[in-house]
C-alpha cells in the first residue's frame, strides 16, 4: 500500500515557508520518503528535487514517456525557475505571465497531478500538499500546507509507514 505525496516547495515547505503559517518540515518529506508506504513528489519549484532527494516534473514525464521537451531544453527551464527563486520581482512577473502561457512542454501543475495519478493508479492515497487550492483535481485530498502539519500531528492524517515525524 502506497501513499503518493505531491508537495509544491514555495510557501509549503520550510526551506521557504509562508509567511506567518506553519510549512511542511523539509525533514518530514525525506523521512517519508526514505520508507516504503510513502512515495513524494515535488509537483511545483523543481528545487525542491535537490532538496528532498525525491523525484520531480522531469522523472514523472520520462516515466510516462509523454515529454515532449528534449532533456537539454528541461535542463534549462529548471535552471531558470531555480534562479526565479532568488529574485521575486522576476517570480511575481513570471507567475503572472505563466497562467496565459502555454508553451506544450511543461504541464501546468493540475496537469501534473493528473499525470502522476495516472502514473501511480495503483496507490491507495493521492495527498497533495500546496499553498494554492488543489481541492478540485479529482482524486487528490489537498492539504495547504500548515492544515498538512496539524492532521500530522494530531493523527487525522497518518501513513502506513514506520516513520518518526518528530516537530
Amino acid at each position: 500500500m502506497t501513499t503518493i505525496l505531491a508537495v509544491d516547495r514555495d510557501e509549503t515547505v520550510d526551506v521557504n515557508p509562508p509567511a506567518e503559517r506553519e510549512a511542511v518540515p523539509l525533514a518530514w518529506l525525506k523521512a517519508l520518503d526514505d520508507g516504503d508506504a510513502v512515495e513524494v513528489w515535488a509537483i511545483g519549484n523543481q528545487r525542491l528535487r535537490h532538496e528532498a532527494s525525491v523525484p520531480g516534473v522531469p522523472e514523472l514525464l520520462a516515466e510516462l514517456g509523454v515529454s515532449r521537451v528534449r532533456p537539454r531544453v528541461l535542463a534549462a527551464m529548471m535552471r531558470i525557475e531555480w534562479h526565479l527563486h532568488d529574485a521575486p520581482g522576476l517570480r511575481a512577473m513570471f507567475a503572472a505571465t505563466a497562467p496565459r502561457v502555454d508553451s506544450g512542454m511543461m504541464p501546468p501543475r493540475d496537469e501534473r497531478l493528473r499525470l502522476l495519478a495516472d502514473l501511480r493508479d495503483g496507490a491507495t492515497d493521492h495527498v497533495v500538499v500546496d499553498d494554492v487550492d488543489r481541492s478540485h483535481v479529482d482524486g487528490w485530498t489537498h492539504y495547504y500546507p500548515w492544515e498538512f502539519v496539524d492532521a500530522v500531528r494530531d493523527g487525522t492524517v497518518a501513513f502506513d509507514a514506520d516513520v518518526c515525524l518528530d516537530g
